[in-house]
């Protein structure tokens, strides 16, 4: 099996940014493209995770209306997540990009960024015997 490494940037996805994105992610408008690209980078990530992303000055409101358009377009999700009710903000259009962000963050998550039992886990559920044939 060959091993598959991260590019030079750390991701795994090495398509230039023209190809990379859904086509609804690359019509967008710079700055809303720019919070888009974010979010599906990363996969799940927080209002004030996108304005410490941001290099310019844009405030977190009116970063916040962007992502409320986009999630009106379908494009982004949000859910509430934490003690607080803090929102994460989520691709809504799945790509092999996001599927692998998702992935990542469960290992880092669930298994102490350990891939190995991850995997292993994955191989025990496969193992059981389903319900279904019961």
């Amino acid at each position: 099996m060959q091993e598959v490494d991260p590019g030079e940037d750390g991701r795994f996805d090495r398509r230039d940014d023209a190809t990379r994105w859904p086509l609804e992610i690359r019509a967008l408008a710079p700055r809303m493209r720019q919070i888009a690209e974010i979010v599906y980078e990363r996969g799940a990530v927080t209002l004030r995770e996108i304005h410490e992303t941001i290099d310019d000055d844009v405030t977190i409101y009116g970063i916040r209306t962007l992502l409320s358009r986009m999630v009106r377009k379908g494009l982004i999700r949000r859910r509430r997540s934490g003690r607080h009710a803090e929102i994460t903000y989520l691709p809504a259009i799945l790509t092999p990009q996001v599927r692998t962000a998702a992935l990542m963050s469960m290992i880092d998550g669930d298994f102490a960024g350990s891939a190995e039992n991850a995997l292993i886990a994955a191989m025990r559920i496969a193992q059981r015997p389903s319900s279904s044939s019961a």
